[in-house]
């Protein structure tokens, strides 16, 4: 079979002709598609599809107006023919050099077929180029070449997708809760009721509800195995945050491999298991949090005050957030929300903790750090300040901090120290104060931890002061 474009060489939107003959005489009068395919330096991709009929020379073809953003070759891929009722579908792999080509871009160039073959390979090169790694520092003193592997669940992906150093690869696999309902069995049991679970109906929906996706790092060069894993994590919450957005779904990671490349005994490797651990209290009873009046009486004002609802379920998605910029954002947009539903469309002057009036003439409950700060302090009656806002020295340096740290990452996405732009606001020498390298918790963020036991107390007082009046 012959196949053409005419003309080879189009703006992006114009029209182009595809045309392929002599398809065997058997098969005129058969329906068929014609899949064109372009390639651009960011992939090889589906551009279009043009049906048609065989008609009685042999030939098919039509017409079709490739809109393209990049410079792309278009290839006629394949030919399929519908199947008739004595006959199967058809299908020919069109691909290859022989292949017809037209390019797509924004001026029109005089291409032969060999220009246009030429064009496919600098353009399936830039590809290769894009894509290429590594992750990390090669030249960097003590570098060791790593691979990662970063399962994630909760993610259904069905084609390939790149990143720098990184593949984004479909499984087949999820989870299936095998465990489980042994567990579920012997709960029922242990309460007394008949019901017990179907393990292959239990196997089957956890399986179809919590898919796998496999993200390949490599190579990435770092000093150990734990240095790698904090890159390959960067990319790989980069990228999941993305398909969360476009996958409609929220991806948890589950597992991470490390495996390191130059070891002289050989290949040796770390697993980091990373499903979401419990992090709450290790202890029970009643200092602990397992009070049976205030469960009562936060479930009654929940109910009652849909404000105070939103703001307990936007801690719960604080606490679990694992970026400290996200995190520190979080938190405070919750006390800035339940301040505004607090003090409505007032603007009284805030008075400190130390009987002094908030500095400035942005002092009033009309502006979110003073107001975030009214809302505190009216909960911090009967508590040492010093020690509830360490390592801040005072409720006004901390908020002022935490609401420094949250104007970096609402207006920047992040705060960025020596960042030129960050550093001619206001804010910034506050927001520093918050500066730590270290990971999440008490230790590697004492600011950010002092923040959340902030929120937490103000919404545990919120819910008393509330849920107490209706139970």
């Amino acid at each position: 079979m012959e196949v053409s474009f005419k003309p080879t060489s189009v703006r992006s939107g114009e029209p182009v002709d595809v045309l392929i003959e002599g398809v065997p005489e058997e098969f005129i009068g058969r329906a068929g598609e014609i899949v064109v395919v372009g390639i651009d330096s960011v992939e090889t991709h589906w551009v279009g599809s043009i049906g048609g009929e065989v008609d009685a020379d042999g030939r098919i073809g039509g017409r079709f107006e490739p809109a393209l953003a990049d410079q792309t070759v278009l290839e006629i891929a394949s030919l399929r023919l519908s199947a008739t009722d004595s006959d199967l579908e058809r299908a020919w792999d069109l691909s290859g050099a022989k292949t017809a080509r037209c390019l797509v871009a924004d001026e029109l160039e005089e291409m032969t077929a060999s220009d246009l073959a030429a064009r496919a390979l600098t353009l399936s090169q830039a590809q290769v180029a894009r894509f290429e790694g590594p992750l990390g520092d090669a030249a960097a003193e003590g570098a060791l070449e790593h691979r990662v592997l970063c399962v994630v669940e909760r993610l259904k992906s069905t084609r390939e997708l790149r990143l720098p150093a990184a593949s984004l690869i479909p499984l087949t696999v999820g989870n299936p809760g095998s465990g489980e309902p042994p567990l579920l069995d012997a709960l029922l049991e242990h309460l007394g009721w008949a019901a017990r679970t179907d393990a292959k109906w239990w196997t089957d929906q956890s399986a179809s509800g919590r898919p796998w996706t496999a993200l390949v790092i490599g190579p990435v060069y770092a000093t150990n195995h734990d240095e790698a894993a904090k890159l390959a994590w960067v990319m790989r919450d980069r990228l999941t945050d993305v398909l969360a957005l476009t996958r409609g779904s929220s991806p948890r990671p589950l597992a991470t491999v490390v495996e390191q490349r130059q070891q002289p005994s050989g290949v040796k490797w770390r697993i980091y298991q990373e499903d979401e651990n419990y992090r709450g209290n290790l202890v029970g009873g009643f200092i602990a949090g397992e009070d049976q009046r205030e469960l009562l009486a936060a479930d009654a004002a929940m109910a009652a005050d849909p404000l105070l609802a939103l703001c307990v379920r936007l801690f719960r998605d604080a606490q679990g957030e694992r970026d400290v910029d996200a995190a520190y954002f979080r938190y405070w947009s919750l006390l800035e929300a339940l301040s505004g539903g607090r003090f409505p469309g007032a603007h009284a002057p805030v008075t400190l903790m130390d009987g002094s009036t908030w500095p400035g003439q942005h002092n009033t409950t009309g502006y979110a750090g003073p107001r975030v700060y009214a809302l505190i302090a009216g909960h911090l009656t009967g508590i040492n300040e010093a020690s509830a806002v360490a390592p801040a020295a005072s409720l006004y340096e901390a908020v002022r901090a935490w609401y420094g740290r949250r104007n970096a990452t609402g207006h920047y996405g992040a705060l960025r120290p020596n960042d030129s732009a960050q550093q001619g606001k206001g804010w910034y020498r506050w927001a520093m104060k918050t500066w730590a390298t270290g990971g999440l918790g008490a230790a590697g963020q004492p600011w950010l931890w002092t923040l959340q036991q902030t929120a937490s107390l103000v919404l545990r007082r919120e819910l008393s002061n509330v849920g107490r009046t209706l139970i």
